[in-house]
């Protein structure tokens, strides 16, 4: 799915569904190529996540309740938008890290890959924590070159000219002054949340979906004497929170995949200068992001609808739905036995 949404040479590498899953098994085979890229990072990013939105969110609809029976459908959703950010935010450089891996994947050969998006590069990294290390760190402009000099360029060469050798002084202060538009590395702890906004609305919008659909759908079936609590009523309240969270959660799982998967150029264009100073530009004048740069999640939404149509904020749909609804039907009624076993009340 990672592979659909990210933004993709013309003509598409990966146009469909079948067609990007075909491809990449028949290029990079079925568990190198679709299975284990991000596994790791996935791994760690739902131990924290789920755990977090899945599991807070019966005390927090109960502290946005009180009393009440039955809180109703809008108290429900707005637990899910809570716990779903707070689940993502904290998460999220797991996830960057994840989105970041699945979109780069592919077979290297001799130090480039050779298939998927990045053909033709250098990999940024080989493991999950080399991954996590280039997440953490970004270039550094240079500090700005000094104002040049009043006198004529002319009379400076003839100085030069008279008091060193060709492809002296005059030629090493030329370098200096066009100096390198990047530094060295340095430290960006920062960077491990790019993207934090619409990853948390993606996940606020999918948990407000998945549990507080769930819950109101349980409700309502058991109410109206359709079903009684069990693993059948759990399981049809399910598939149903299945397709409302995949809907209108899909947009902002487009925009936050896009801006995680960009690269490091992304990064360098808008890298900070010195310490306690704004971010510079080439010209070593303080640079001012536009809001409607494709970095930004106002501008990535712009370019997409520009460029693609309004249907493709929904892009990956169906392997979207087929993750989240499978996940969901083997989840949410585990979590329910688990809670019974435990001696807790149902969601």
């Amino acid at each position: 799915m990672i592979r659909l949404q990210a933004v993709q040479p013309s003509p598409p590498l990966y146009t469909s569904l079948g067609q990007t899953w075909a491809r990449i098994a028949a290029e990079e085979g079925f568990w190198p190529g679709l299975l284990r890229p991000g596994l790791v990072a996935n791994l760690y990013r739902e131990a924290i996540y789920s755990s977090l939105r899945m599991g807070l969110y019966p005390y927090v609809r109960g502290a946005l309740c009180g009393e009440d029976a039955d809180p109703g459908l809008a108290k429900r959703l707005l637990a899910g938008l809570l716990t779903g950010a707070i689940g993502s935010a904290l998460a999220n450089p797991l996830d960057l890290v994840k989105i970041r891996m699945q979109a780069e994947a592919g077979v290297i050969r001799d130090g480039r890959y050779v298939t998927g998006l990045r053909t033709g590069s250098a990999p940024t990294a080989t493991s999950t924590m080399g991954f996590l290390r280039h997440a953490m760190y970004a270039p550094q402009p240079a500090a700005p070159a000094l104002a040049p000099p009043t006198v004529s360029v002319d009379a400076l060469r003839r100085v030069n000219a008279a008091v060193s050798p060709p492809g002296g002084l005059i030629s090493a202060s030329a370098e200096a002054a066009a100096g390198a538009t990047t530094g060295p590395l340095v430290f960006r702890p920062s960077g491990l949340f790019r993207g934090v906004g619409p990853t948390a609305a993606r996940a606020a919008l999918l948990t407000a979906g998945q549990m507080g659909t769930y819950d109101h759908s349980k409700t309502v079936l058991k109410r109206n004497g359709l079903m009684n609590e069990g693993l059948a009523l759990h399981s049809v309240a399910s598939l149903i929170a299945g397709l409302t969270a995949t809907t209108i959660s899909m947009p902002a799982d487009v925009i936050k995949t896009r801006l995680m998967a960009a690269r490091r150029s992304a990064d360098a264009a808008a890298a900070p200068g010195p310490p306690g100073g704004a971010p510079l530009s080439t010209a070593g004048v303080p640079a001012v992001r536009s809001l409607l740069s494709p970095t930004t999640t106002l501008g990535c939404v712009v370019d997409i609808i520009k460029r693609e149509g309004m249907l493709a904020l929904w892009r990956g749909w169906w392997p979207a739905y087929l993750r989240i609804g499978a996940h969901f039907i083997i989840c949410l009624p585990l979590n329910e036995q688990i809670r019974s076993a435990m001696g807790l009340s149902a969601i």
